[in-house]
């Protein structure tokens, strides 16, 4: 239904915010306060009024459009006009207007979304996927984004899911391997038309491309990068700090926090690597079947966003320390006096696996055992995470904190 109040609170504390492909379906019973978005209204306009109602108290908060580089979603009326398009000859010849490659649509049922209904019957959630190789998708891929920004419209930007290294994608199974070249082509075009039509269509107040994930190829064209399910880990804390060196909008989202101990390691984490543009934010995930709880978990007001926090004074310092079982230490102090220490140990074991006598010893990561050709070895790590916030206002966050 319509946003309440501590909702628009929420969204006022914000630089800005994205609504997803599923903004305003659920529940689909009518609303007690007049929603006036009907199940059956298109994602683009449900999408335009959350975007609406976030700029009536807020007009600094930039609000931006989810859309998707793999399947012509049918929450869209992209996603239908397309599919149109695609059936529109009598004789069911493919139009190119959807990707067919080996006598088939790459296609999926959105059985997530659906929640144990027969979409067939009930809901009609079979997605197939853009054709980026035909000129026409292409134009109405960026237009639904494009066509909802500009003066007195409320939308500034999108994010674009679904982005992969060199532009690859598993809709494109199907496909033989110069079919899926020129797919990848036709998306990286794509890409470039939507920054530059982007960027003209909201001149006066700039345009943002935040892709999803920050691969090289995206990030040519694109103002930033989402590190989606980001964790407490050297990894993560590594490519956080890298998008900053580089300039880049950083949208980290410590997804699936189920606990107190789970986001304050992931805060901690984001503090250490954190830039200018760096943004943080957790949840549960992206559905907003179960009466909009999943919103809930996104605007959340954990107390530690209100604590002092202040510039940082230089990047965090870095301790490596041990050969098999790693250790790396981060501290950083930030200008209120807050900081931050993070401990990540990495314990590495191995187990031997003999496939003609099937047994199973155990390995210590230090064995100087010598496998023998009949052998697997299968290494894994696991890794230990102390953390510790101490503000400057007295409170503390972590589960390392004295």
């Amino acid at each position: 239904g319509t946003f309440s109040q501590s909702a628009l609170d929420a969204f006022q504390r914000q630089a800005f915010v994205v609504f997803e492909k599923d903004q305003g379906r659920w529940p689909q019973d009518p609303q007690p306060d007049g929603y006036p978005m009907g199940y059956e209204i298109s994602a683009e306009e449900k999408i335009t009024l959350a975007c609406d109602q976030v700029k009536a108290v807020s007009p600094t908060t930039d609000c931006y459009m989810y859309t998707e580089s793999d399947w012509a979603r049918t929450q869209y009326n992209l996603g239908n006009d397309l599919n149109n398009l695609e059936n529109s000859d009598p004789s069911d010849s493919p139009q190119g207007i959807e990707l067919y490659c080996g006598g088939e649509y790459a296609y999926t049922w959105d059985n997530v979304t659906c929640k144990g209904c027969n979409p067939e019957e009930d809901l009609n959630y079979y997605y197939r996927a853009y054709d980026f190789r035909n000129e026409t998708t292409r134009t109405m891929w960026v237009n639904r984004v494009v066509d909802n920004m500009g003066p007195g419209k409320s939308i500034d930007g999108v994010f674009v899911d679904g982005n992969r290294d060199a532009w690859s994608s598993s809709v494109t199974s199907l496909c033989s391997k110069d079919e899926a070249n020129a797919w990848s082509e036709g998306l990286n075009e794509s890409m470039w038309l939507l920054r530059k039509n982007c960027d003209e269509s909201n001149s006066d107040n700039g345009c943002t491309i935040i892709s999803n994930y920050d691969t090289q190829e995206a990030l040519t064209m694109s103002d930033g990068g989402m590190l989606e399910k980001f964790g407490c880990s050297t990894k993560n804390i590594a490519q956080l700090v890298e998008l900053g060196q580089d300039g880049y909008l950083a949208q980290v989202h410590g997804q699936s926090i189920k606990n107190e101990d789970e986001f304050s390691a992931a805060l901690a984490c984001f503090l250490v690597g954190a830039n200018k543009y760096s943004y943080f934010g957790v949840g549960q995930g992206w559905e907003g079947y179960d009466e909009d709880s999943v919103m809930t978990t996104w605007i959340e007001d954990w107390p530690e966003y209100s604590r002092p926090l202040g510039e940082p004074q230089g990047d965090a310092t870095i301790t490596v320390s041990g050969d098999n079982d790693q250790t790396t230490t981060y501290f950083r102090t930030f200008a209120t006096g807050t900081t931050v220490f993070v401990n990540l140990t990495t314990t590495s074991s191995s187990t031997l696996i003999n496939e003609n006598e099937n047994n199973i010893p155990e390995l210590s990561s230090s064995s100087s055992t010598e496998p023998e050709e009949s052998d697997y070895l299968i290494s894994s790590s696991s890794q230990e995470n102390i953390v510790c916030i101490n503000w400057s206002d007295g409170s503390t966050t972590g589960n390392g904190c004295v």
